[in-house]
Parts: C-alpha cells; structure tokens; sequence
C-alpha cells in the first residue's frame, strides 16, 4: 500500500488482520451445530393461531383475526332481490363503499335467524384477497391467541351439518368455539352471490 493510501487507512495492518480472521476456514461440524441449534428453536417455538371469536345465536365461533378488517355497530342494509331463504341479505355501506352482507345462521345451518335483534348487533368486515363481506353477530368475546396443539378435529356429523366449513374446534374459557375455514367460507358467499 503506498503511502497516500495509508493517510486514509492508518490502521491497515489491523484491517489486514481482521480480513485473515474472518477468512479462516471453519472448525469441523461448525456448520451442523448453526443448523441444530436452529432446528431447536423452531421446534420449540408452538404455533399461534389469532382468532377473532363472536356468537350467532347460541354458538360461538372464531375467524383468524387477519382477515378482521373492521367490527362496527349494526348498520341499516339495503335488501337487494335474493331468493327466499339466501343467506345474502343485501348490502351495506362501510367507510362509503358498499359490501355485502350475510347471514351466516342461514349458511351454516339452513335456517332462518329468528331474533335478529338480540344481542349486541354488531358487524364484522371480513376479507380476503380482495374481497369483503359483512356477517351480523350477536357479541363479541375478542381477539384470543390459540396454540395448534389446542385445536381438535372436527368430527363428521359437525363438518357435514357445517357444509365442511368448520376447520377445528377448541375451548375457550368454557366456550365450545367452532373456527371457520377462511377460503370454504368466501368460496361458499361468492357461490350464494353468483346464484342469486
């Protein structure tokens, strides 16, 4: 290095020592052990599900709180023609656009909802690469963190009276909560809203 070089680099004898460490080969088995360790921590770290849980009528269901974009007191709907017995019910204005609302008692069990004003009346935005639909419930319990190895299987007679739109079930604090197949369910709305 000449010497012009060395008024910006005092210290290049160092710079040149620390290069040489960093360019040492490494011990035996010193790439195994950083792939151990990190295969550890995966294992260790449990998965976490966020679900948002809410009541329609008497039961308690939970929707993975990433796809929660708003929940809002009840609002009027605009009815719009549907068969008798859809559980498209309309649309309703959220933040100046119009969304559509459903019933989801009427998807998921083919019923009609008797008291529709019981409860808190609330609305939940929910939505999915790019598309949103309303659902009216009942109440609220909040957003929950549930660990996978906390989710039951669904048994056959529940998945089928569900249209296979329960994907797990869990306890929360003394709640018996179906969780929602995300994708069946906006399958199952678009389905409802191209019939109509």
């Amino acid at each position: 290095m000449s010497e012009s070089s060395n008024q910006f680099f005092p210290n290049s004898n160092k710079v040149s020592d620390v290069n040489r460490l960093l360019d040492r080969a490494y011990p035996p088995g010193y790439a195994n052990e950083w792939i151990e360790l990190t295969r550890k921590k995966e294992e260790d770290v449990p998965f976490i599900l966020k679900v948002l849980i809410f009541r329609i009528q008497q039961q308690w269901f939970g929707l993975d709180a990433r796809g929660v974009g708003l929940v809002m007191e009840a609002k009027p709907s605009h009815r719009m023609p549907t068969p008798e017995g859809s559980p498209i019910k309309g649309v309703v204005s959220v933040r100046g656009d119009l969304k559509p609302i459903a019933d989801l008692e009427i998807l998921l069990h083919g019923r009609y909802r008797e008291n529709k004003e019981s409860g808190d009346g609330l609305m939940i935005l929910i939505s999915q690469d790019r598309k949103e639909w309303v659902i009216k419930v009942d109440e609220i319990f909040g957003v929950v963190s549930i660990a996978q190895k906390n989710l039951e299987n669904v048994p056959v007679n529940i998945a089928k009276s569900h249209g296979n739109l329960i994907k797990a079930l869990v306890e929360v604090e003394g709640k018996r909560v179906s969780i929602l197949e995300e994708e069946l369910l906006f399958y199952a709305l678009s389905e409802k809203l191209s019939a109509k």
